[in-house]
């Protein structure tokens, strides 16, 4: 008998998928669930939040008989998670940080009762019954896209730090990422979030506005994403964009926080390589590239061949001894790691550190020229026995395609089409989403409609297995039929 159980991981771990869910079936939908009480005593119920794609991104698994949401926080809690999360029916996933835009929604949205015990709540369709332990302290976002955190600063003595306020239509979706934006599409310099929900902007920090050295402060939420800080009464969360920030008033010149102390360019395992010097050991991004523009990897790397395959990129690092990446930002996810977790030789020259596991040795330049042309991805016509059908959103409240999923970071088309052939009851259709999800069907469930060809030609959504190829986007498909088999004559 095939199991019901379907166990699977995100980020850049490799998969495990022990068994497939057998047949899609369907559940009935009710209102006036009873939140369980017999789960561990440090967990406690969040209410009903929205899944922007994977809001928890650490693991989960799928059980389309006996899923209940004791035994989602069973299981995260085993794994050493701190939040978990039940979705539609059966789906269980788990975290330490939930992602940007995964923010509270109406408790009416989660209406889907557990397989398991249809009084219970287990989310709906793109939406998580919540729990969570109570362990995770929310952290400083180190900042990206050019911004870098420089620390939590005083409001200012004799008037406001930064002179402009950003004015959002809701100010319960704040976040640090919508601050920073709004502040350079206005041709700022410097952004400041304050209260939890205030945004702040201005090209120098005035006032009498300063860094609290040794104060705990800046510690209020940010309401659009619980997992980091967005300032305090009278305490700014600073950010500056590019390089460390200099303020009007002698008292406020700060180093980012974000920025690795550079190790000496005297050590021959971290030298100024051309006009790139050495930044520091940084971690990947969360379920991307920390630097996605560009990748190599040989056996005969050095620093000072990666310069040269990432000339015209501000950022280069080397990874696993062999790997070269570039680009002009880090990815979300990617902050700076200690200096001793980057000591993988590099493969051409053992004198010289090409980072480790998940770990990259980043050199950055400021002499930028123009990056050499890459190439350009696609949705191949024919991939195996499949031809291209359409880019299609998801279901109304349920997954398009409903017969088999998995997910793995060598996620490509070529796999997926693999992964669905040879299931009859769902092997007509395939589909791959967020780069590296591929999901199996005979047809679509209601409300998947064709979408925007574009929605499938997003370059954030590259299939992790090869970047060459689109994988669907963010609650979109890149959609395959199995070809018809023609007759000869």
């Amino acid at each position: 008998m095939v199991s019901s159980v379907t166990r699977f991981v995100f980020g850049l771990s490799s998969i495990a998928v022990l068994a497939p869910v057998s047949h899609a079936r369907s559940f009935p939908r009710q209102v006036g669930f009873t939140v369980p009480s017999d789960i561990p005593s440090s967990w406690t119920y969040q209410g009903c939040y929205i899944d922007v794609g994977r809001t928890l991104t650490g693991g989960g698994y799928d059980d389309v008989i006996g899923m209940t949401d004791e035994s989602c926080v069973a299981y995260c809690s085993n794994l050493g998670y701190h939040y978990a999360g039940t979705e539609y029916f059966h789906e269980c996933y788990c975290g330490d940080t939930l992602a940007v835009g995964g923010v509270p929604a109406s408790a009416s949205d989660c209406s889907t009762p557990c397989s398991g015990d249809p009084t219970q709540p287990c989310g709906g369709g793109n939406r998580l019954t919540l729990f969570w332990d109570g362990q995770v302290p929310p952290v400083v976002n180190p900042g990206e896209d050019g911004w870098n955190s420089i620390g939590c600063y005083s409001e200012g003595t004799t008037g406001r730090a930064l002179a402009y306020q950003y004015l959002t239509p809701d100010d319960t979706l704040m976040t640090v990422d919508i601050c920073t934006t709004a502040c350079i599409a206005n041709e700022y310099n410097f952004a400041g979030l304050e209260y939890g929900d205030e945004c702040w902007c201005g090209n120098d920090i005035e006032n009498g506005g300063a860094p609290i050295l040794d104060s705990t402060g800046c510690d209020m939420l940010c309401p659009g994403n619980a997992s980091e800080n967005c300032g305090a009464a009278l305490q700014l969360e600073m950010y500056q964009f590019g390089g460390t920030g200099t303020s009007t008033t002698s008292s406020s010149t700060t180093t980012p926080s974000a920025t690795p102390t550079p190790t000496p360019a005297s050590d021959p395992a971290f030298p100024n390589v051309g006009t790139y010097s050495y930044l520091g050991c940084q971690t990947e991004g969360t379920l991307t590239r920390a630097l996605s523009a560009y990748m190599t990897a040989y056996d005969s790397m050095t620093l000072e061949s990666c310069s040269v395959d990432c000339t015209g990129y501000t950022y280069f690092g080397t990874e696993y001894g062999r790997e070269c990446y570039c680009g002009n930002s880090f990815s979300a996810g990617s902050v700076p790691a200690p200096q001793d977790e980057c000591t993988y030789p590099c493969a051409g020259n053992d004198a010289e550190i090409c980072g480790a596991g998940l770990r990259l040795s980043v050199y950055s330049t400021t002499v930028p020229v123009d990056p050499p042309a890459a190439p350009t991805p696609s949705n191949p016509a024919v991939v195996g026995a499949y031809e291209y059908y359409s880019c299609m959103t998801e279901g109304a409240n349920s997954r398009a395609l409903q017969g088999y999923s998995t997910a793995y970071d060598s996620m490509t088309l070529e796999s997926c089409a693999a992964d669905c052939a040879g299931f009859e009851y769902c092997e007509s259709l395939f589909g791959t989403e967020y780069s590296r999800e591929c999901y199996c069907g005979n047809s679509f469930a209601a409300g998947s409609v064709p979408a925007p060809e574009s929605e499938c030609q997003n370059t954030n959504f590259l299939c992790m297995g090869d970047v060459l190829e689109f994988c669907g986007g963010s609650k979109i498909l890149s959609v395959y039929q199995l070809a018809p088999t023609k007759i000869s004559h």
